[in-house]
Parts: C-alpha cells; sequence; structure tokens
C-alpha cells in the first residue's frame, strides 16, 4: 500500500512540475528579478517561479587549477539546467581576504549567465562587521571573466544572509544588513534564511514569520523545513511518520500566506529529507524523501493554483550530482555533496544525486 501512494505521488512530481514549466516563466537573460505585489516578476512584469537548488560549493568548484574542478562544475549545471533548475544557492568563501579568492565565483556567473540560471548568493552574518565586508567586496566586484559589474549582473537573484546569531540583537543586525545591501546596491533583491522554532506552535511561528519578513530593506525569505531536524519525525519512522509532516507543513504554509500577504512580500521554501534509513550512498532508497518533496510540489502548486500567492518557489536541500562519497565520514579528498558541516552531518544522507528523480 504505502509503495502505491509513493509511486502515485512520483507521478504527481513529474506532472506538476510539468504544469509548473509551462507557465509564463521565460525571461530574457538581461532581465533582473524583483518583487510585485508578493511574488516575483522579470522587468516585463512576467511572472518568476523559483525553481531552486542548493550547490553551496559551486564557487569552489569554479576555482582555477587543481583548487577546483570546472570539469565537473560545467556537467552539473548541465544536468541541473536540464532538470528544470533556475537557481542555485550558492556561499563564496569567506570571509575575502584578497580579490583572488572571487575568480571561481566570476567563472560560476558566467556560466550560470549562459545557461539563463541564477544566483541565490549567500552570505553568513553571525558577525556584522565580516557580513558587511563580504557584502560590500561582492557588490563592488567587476567580473573579470565577463567584465560585468556584480551590482548590475543580472545573473545574481539575490543577496542572501544566512546563519544569523540567534540572539535577541538579531533583528537588528539583519536590518542593518538589509539597509546596508539596499544602499550600496538597489537593483538586486536582499533575503535571509528563516528557519522554524521547535517550541512554537503554528500561530506562534507565523508571528514571528511576519516580523522578520516586515524588516526594511528585505525583500523575502528562504524558509527552511528540514523534518527530521525540526522533531516533525525521528531517524526510526521517515516514512511512517509523514502524515504528521504533510499537516504541519500544510498549516504552516497556510499560515506563512496569510502573513505574507498582508505586507506584499514573497517567500520560498528551502526543504530537505533524509534518505531513508539514514543511509548515504547513491542507489539507496529515497521513498520518504520523495513522498515529502511530491507533497511539497502539490502545495505549491495549489497555492499558484487559487491565484496570487506569495509562495513563490522551492529550493531542494541539495545537489551532490556526481559525487561519490567513500564512506559516511568525510575524508580529506571527498567531492563536495549537499553536506556542507564536514563536522556534524553524515555526507550524502541529504544528498541528491545524479539519476535520482527530483521534481523537477
Amino acid at each position: 500500500m504505502k509503495m502505491k501512494i509513493l509511486n502515485r505521488f512520483t507521478y504527481r512530481i513529474a506532472t506538476l512540475f510539468f504544469a509548473l514549466s509551462i507557465l509564463p516563466n521565460l525571461m530574457a537573460q538581461s532581465d533582473l528579478v524583483r518583487v510585485n505585489d508578493a511574488s516575483f516578476c522579470t522587468a516585463n512584469n512576467q511572472p518568476y517561479l523559483l525553481q531552486g537548488m542548493q550547490m553551496w560549493y559551486a564557487p569552489r568548484l569554479a576555482q582555477r587549477g587543481a583548487q577546483g574542478n570546472r570539469q565537473r562544475l560545467n556537467a552539473e549545471l548541465d544536468s541541473l539546467k536540464q532538470l528544470g533548475v533556475n537557481c542555485l544557492a550558492v556561499l563564496p568563501d569567506q570571509p575575502i581576504h584578497g580579490k583572488d579568492e572571487l575568480q571561481g565565483m566570476d567563472f560560476l556567473l558566467n556560466e550560470l549567465y549562459k545557461r539563463n540560471m541564477k544566483a541565490l548568493v549567500l552570505i553568513e552574518a553571525n558577525a556584522e562587521q565580516t557580513a558587511l565586508k563580504t557584502l560590500e567586496t561582492l557588490v563592488n566586484r567587476i567580473n573579470k571573466v565577463n567584465k560585468k559589474s556584480y551590482k548590475t549582473d543580472p545573473t545574481i537573484l539575490s543577496w542572501h544572509f544566512t546563519n544569523l546569531p540567534k540572539t535577541d540583537t538579531s533583528s537588528t543586525l539583519l536590518a542593518h544588513l538589509c539597509q546596508a545591501a539596499q544602499r550600496l546596491d538597489g537593483k538586486h533583491l536582499v533575503s535571509t534564511q528563516y528557519d522554524l522554532h521547535k517550541e512554537l506552535s503554528v500561530e506562534e511561528e507565523g508571528q514571528v514569520f511576519q516580523r522578520v519578513l516586515s524588516t526594511e530593506g528585505l525583500n523575502f525569505v528562504s524558509v527552511t523545513f528540514m523534518p527530521a531536524c525540526d522533531g516533525w519525525v525521528t531517524e526510526s519512522n521517515l516514512i511512517d511518520g509523514l502524515g504528521m509532516v504533510y499537516l504541519r507543513f500544510d498549516a504552516l504554509i497556510d499560515t506563512f500566506n496569510r502573513q505574507a500577504t498582508r505586507i506584499y512580500k514573497p517567500y520560498v521554501a528551502l526543504c530537505g529529507y533524509p534518505r531513508d534509513g539514514m543511509f548515504t550512498l547513491p542507489g539507496s532508497r529515497t521513498d520518504a524523501r520523495d513522498a515529502f518533496f511530491a507533497s511539497v510540489v502539490s502545495k505549491l502548486h495549489t497555492c499558484i493554483s487559487e491565484g496570487l500567492s506569495p509562495f513563490s518557489g522551492i529550493i531542494w536541500y541539495g545537489w551532490a550530482g556526481t559525487a561519490r562519497p567513500a564512506a559516511d565520514a568525510w575524508q580529506a579528498d571527498d567531492a563536495y555533496t549537499a553536506e556542507p558541516n564536514i563536522v556534524t552531518e553524515k555526507k550524502g544522507v541529504y544528498s541528491i544525486f545524479d539519476g535520482e528523480e527530483i521534481a523537477y
């Protein structure tokens, strides 16, 4: 019975994203994405649906010589383009000590431009001065590959602040960073990561969400949905606990839609789910992840079909592509996978490898 349900979900994944793919989501490469009426649009007012993938290590692959792997990068970008991905969440090395450290970012942005894809540029915000320096260096950068200014490059979707400290001053820090981004670069969007709070009810979460989204200078947020990390399921009931996951996710999306509509700002969902049994290798089963991802796509499709919706896209966590981990633990020469924390995360458990079915 479970397999029949999961097969139906897999079918829905394909049909729903086919429907989404024929929305008026095509745009000229010169278009910057902006926010209008709680949703994304291009300069000519065409809707933009964010179909994203977390690939934090892309700028590292783009480095010259032995430090990077440009052959792998281009192969991964081609695969992602074929899957329908139009935006990557990427993390430049930080802090930036010298301009040459950004030559990989230059190469990456140019390769994304060739494929009409965009970059959600992640900026670590756990220290205000470091984040401001990183932001200013990026905004004022001239790409050495294509001679474009980062400040005007339409390949960049947003300056995206992540990992803010969980303190009473985090809202003030976010406000300072957003205002600085708008002052330094008035063309690109400014966004931040919103992590759920385990101790809050759905309504309480909605209130905190609205306060964050209301931050002056902030255009949108990515809400992190990681059910296994947030305590919605345990490692032992990844499949059996899906019913509760669906209910919680739907309730939060409905609440966020109401709150975001009031302040005319969109949000996207950053979603990850472990491989069955917390396994790590390509070929291991992903029935639970497939079902959760299908439910996310179904909810997005429902919101879109009902009219104007601030729920404006998905970022899957995350891409490993051609990487083949040799073991659960990180080794010095391992290829990069979705898991950025080499200390606390099993390498491959959240990864989407090439050849695996996803929602694009």
